[in-house]
């Protein structure tokens, strides 16, 4: 893995973290484009090891700050990983009824593949309509 993807995903976790506790979550849905598709072609196989690089940066930084991430975290930063290398994603969040509490989930997609977590976990879950296709940009 190269160090600089590292340090980049290090950094957007700091500044996902700084939004969303900024704005009490309000801004998933208010700012810059989200990259819904593509701006570069790649191959299949170069698409996958950017995104399998991208994959590891976060789990590496994840690891290493002393920040505990949510799902709508690790989401959010994976997706401006992506949408900087031209690789389209998708933000989902669902929600479930467990007796009588709501639970959410948040997690990224890639031509409907679950990029993080376990696409059994998130199957427990009703994704929510978009109502916008914007996402915080740090």
């Amino acid at each position: 893995m190269r160090l600089g993807l590292y340090v980049e995903a290090y950094v957007l976790i700091i500044l996902v973290t700084l939004r969303l506790r900024a704005s009490g979550g309000r801004s998933v849905f208010h700012a810059a484009p989200h990259p819904e598709r593509p701006t570069r072609r790649y191959s299949a196989a170069e698409e996958e090891r950017i995104i399998e690089a991208a994959r590891r940066a976060l789990h590496l930084a994840e690891c290493t700050i002393p920040i505990r991430l949510s799902c709508l975290q690790r989401a959010l930063v994976l997706q401006q990983l992506l949408g900087r290398r031209g690789i389209a994603s998708r933000l989902r969040i669902g929600v479930r009824l467990r007796g009588a509490r709501l639970d959410a989930h948040a997690w990224l997609e890639h031509r409907g593949r679950v990029l993080h977590g376990s696409p059994d976990h998130t199957s427990q879950y009703q994704p929510l309509q978009a109502t916008s296709d914007t996402v915080p940009f740090p």
